[in-house]
Formats: C-alpha cells, structure tokens, sequence
C-alpha cells in the first residue's frame, strides 16, 4: 500500500476527524489488512458488513456511490469496473448507489459464489487426481 493509500486509509478510519485512530479503527484496519493478504476478503466483508459499510461510505450519507467505491476499493482489491458491475445487479432503487440492505444482498452473493467455486474446485482436484492414476497405471503397463 503506497502513502497516498495509507494516509486515505487513516482518514477513512479517523471517524470523529481529530487526528487519531483510535483501538477498534486501529483493529478494523489490521483486520482488512490480513483479509486482504490471505485473500478473504469476501468473507471478511460478508462477516463485518456494517463496519465495512460505514467504512465505504465516506460522507455518512448512507449509501455507497462509484465515486467512494473508487476512493476505497483499493482496501479489498476491487476496482471501478467491478462496482458498476455491482451496481447492476444489486441496485435495487435505482439510485446509483447501495444502501446497507442492497450492500448485505451483495455481500451473501459473494459468498454463496466462493462457497460455489471452492466446490468445484474439489471436483476438479478428485477428477484430476483420478486421472493422475490412470495415467501412471498405464505408464507401468508400457513397461512390461
């Protein structure tokens, strides 16, 4: 993260604006940091939806717009692109942004799509696997 990122992170989390974070900012911002290092975004954001929400939401108005998307989705490595694909699909109102329920609605879909892929993903490893030993089976029988 460069320093223009970390000093909006710092703004973004210094809530009441007086120069400091406190110990539960200090905590969300270590929190996001590790979800984006392994890679759990998803999950951290579908089980944090309201800090995560308030966090995204940089002027209090409740809702989330492309510009704050823009501004923040640096934190879970989203970009641009992806928020006007979000607001797409989760959009309900019309408003060119989300509020908390169509942001809730979002977060559930991403991780019905991650438990979605994982499974697959093991489908595809047991298939693999299987094919693995039938390959090495017939590498013996060339032997003979």
């Amino acid at each position: 993260m460069g320093k223009k990122h970390i000093m909006l992170t710092f703004d973004m989390l210094d809530w009441d604006a007086d120069g400091e974070i406190g110990f539960e900012e200090f905590y969300l911002m270590v929190c996001i940091l590790l979800s984006s290092e392994h890679d759990v975004e998803e999950t951290f954001i579908c089980h944090h939806v309201l800090p995560v929400f308030e966090l995204l939401d940089m002027d209090g108005s409740k809702t989330i717009n492309l510009k704050e998307f823009k501004a923040s989705g640096f934190l879970f490595n989203l970009k641009g692109s992806d928020f006007k694909k979000i607001l797409n699909l989760f959009d309900i109102t019309g408003d060119e942004c989300l509020n908390l329920s169509e942001f809730q609605k979002f977060t559930m879909m991403c991780m019905d799509a991650k438990k979605e892929f994982k499974r697959k993903r093991g489908r595809l490893q047991r298939l693999m696997d299987v094919c693995t030993h039938f390959v090495k089976e017939d590498e013996l029988h060339l032997l003979d």
